[in-house]
């Protein structure tokens, strides 16, 4: 009986040293369906145990809206029709609607001689552009041009504004707003009144 133990245990050992165990594989004799079994695949191998090549994927970022940088002013007179003081209270109006509503609106009284009546139009909308760019090509941007020399006002604004903000809305706001203050040559009466009512044009029209 104890021969027969013997002689089991020495078959045994045999056979356990005829099966090799390389690279975390077992090889051998052993059926393959119980390798599969015992050592499933992870995430970067194959079903046969062997690395999968990496592959690289292209990250897309979403475009972000980026906040005017403190730097940079939102009112701009070129053409002196706002005291010191008057600049800075419309800079701080404007200034805090970007930070309650997320839309920046930039306001200029230009005196550039490039531009004229002819393609002031034009010019506003290169400036909505520009305006666009410094927050991350952003469609939450306004932009009011102001000429005294060429009794023009010109607003312009993103697809996103524009929702908020009719054409027909944008007009009458210019016509009743603007206008009456630019008329008296009270520029910065006429430019507050405006702003403060296409503000409260756009807070009247978001919703939650």
């Amino acid at each position: 009986m104890a021969s027969h133990s013997t002689f089991f245990r020495l078959a045994l050992n045999t056979f356990c040293k005829a099966l090799a165990v390389r690279n975390g594989r077992v090889l051998g004799i052993l059926p393959a369906f119980f390798i599969l079994s015992c050592s499933a695949p992870s995430k970067n191998t194959t079903a046969t145990g062997q690395a999968s090549p990496r592959q690289e994927a292209k990250v897309v970022f979403p475009q972000q809206q980026v906040s005017t940088p403190a730097g940079i002013n939102y009112i701009y007179d070129y053409e002196d029709v706002f005291s010191a003081k008057e600049e800075q209270r419309l800079d701080s109006l404007v200034r805090n609607f970007e930070k309650s509503n997320l839309i920046a609106i930039k306001v200029a009284a230009v005196t550039d001689p490039a531009i004229t009546a002819e393609n002031f139009d034009q010019a506003n909308q290169a400036m909505l552009e520009e305006w666009a760019a410094v927050h991350g090509k952003s469609d939450k941007c306004m932009a009011i041009s102001i000429s005294k020399k060429l009794r023009r006002i010109r607003i312009d604004y993103g697809p996103f504004v524009a929702r908020l903000l009719s054409d027909d809305a944008t007009a009458q706001i210019i016509e009743t707003e603007f206008k009456p203050g630019f008329k008296a040559e009270a520029y910065y009466d006429g430019t507050r009144n405006g702003l403060t009512a296409l503000m409260n044009t756009i807070r009247q029209n978001i919703k939650f």
